[in-house]
């Protein structure tokens, strides 16, 4: 069986991303079903290269915001 290449990086994307940052806990069933994607699509996107960079470009600078912010780091 021919190795299945990932999929390209494509603007279209970028609505699971932001799936991912609105709401970090959804499953890939439900991020598919909000996206429009299937959920083997979903997960083919998550796992490509390109869109791991891409969420680390967009997560890095939020996590560094929210770790430098004292208030994230007082436990209740």
């Amino acid at each position: 069986m021919p190795k299945r290449h990932y999929p390209k990086l494509q603007r279209r994307h970028d609505a699971i991303l932001l799936e991912i940052l609105g709401r970090p806990c959804r499953t890939q069933k439900e991020i598919a079903k909000a996206t429009g994607y299937s959920p083997s699509q979903v997960s083919r996107i998550l796992c490509s290269p390109e869109f791991q960079e891409r969420y680390e470009c967009v997560f890095q600078p939020i996590s560094s915001a929210a770790l430098a912010d004292p208030k994230w780091l007082k436990r209740p």
